[in-house]
């Protein structure tokens, strides 16, 4: 490049630099009146301790890097923290199951005590001397006792259809009451036994789950027979400098 060409460059590069910095004094935008938002830390509230802040995680119902340091903070991914949360949120998992299954099968006692009592009291030979809530009670039974049915029990509609789904029914709605009722004491006692293994299943997820004891180490004992240093891990080989410092004159 010629040495002309290079001072009108210059000139150019110092014209336009001088005008752009006038315009942006213009605006407002110079060293003695720019303002900006400096970032604040921002100090992250968790609970007061460890089995508490598990709970948390537990809560969230999946672990990930971001809730684990929220809730936890600063441990590992296989920490006795993260296989505690996991099992809790399992048990958690067992004990809606056991109360979904349990509410069911309390719910299907209610229709199958009142289909029973229907029986009982009512002629079955026919089933257009039904009532219209008589005929509702029966085709609510059949839905529980065998929900396997070809139609869905919303398109039986007017006392001409529920008679006609009932009297097409092989063997009749009450001769079903018997199987019925051992189906759902079995579903009751089925739930309680999923019920009490999810209660199980909670109390024992800080029992399985806890901090990894320090060596034990007795101090004016320590030799290098009686501690393998070279084999221990450093968070063992800390804990067992920590002891020493504290066994110390």
């Amino acid at each position: 490049m010629a040495l002309e060409q290079r001072y009108d460059w210059f000139n150019w590069w110092r014209s336009h630099r001088l005008s752009t910095s006038l315009q942006s004094r213009k605006l407002g935008m110079n060293v003695g009146n720019f303002t900006a938002t400096a970032p604040v830390h921002t100090h992250i509230a968790r609970e007061p301790d460890t089995v508490a802040r598990v709970r948390k995680l537990a809560e969230t119902g999946h672990i990930s890097t971001g809730s684990l340091w929220h809730t936890v903070g600063a441990v590992a991914v296989n920490s006795w923290q993260v296989f505690a949360a996991q099992d809790a949120i399992i048990a958690k998992a067992m004990k809606e199951t056991a109360t979904d299954a349990a509410a069911k099968a309390a719910a299907d006692l209610v229709v199958i005590t009142e289909a029973e009592n229907l029986a009982n009291s009512s002629t079955l030979s026919d089933s257009n001397n039904m009532s219209d809530a008589q005929l509702n009670t029966a085709v609510k039974f059949i839905f529980v006792a065998k929900p396997e049915q070809p139609v869905v029990r919303s398109s039986i509609k007017g006392k001409a259809g529920k008679v006609a789904f009932l009297s097409g029914l092989t063997p009749a709605w009450h001769c079903l009451l018997a199987e019925a009722r051992l189906t759902c004491t079995a579903a009751v006692t089925a739930a309680s036994t999923a019920m009490d293994e999810a209660e199980a299943a909670e109390a024992a997820v800080f029992i399985n789950n806890q901090p990894p004891a320090p060596p034990s180490v007795v101090p004016g004992a320590v030799t290098a027979d009686a501690v393998d240093v070279q084999n221990m891990s450093e968070a063992e080989r800390r804990a067992l400098l920590a002891r020493l410092v504290d066994a110390g004159p």
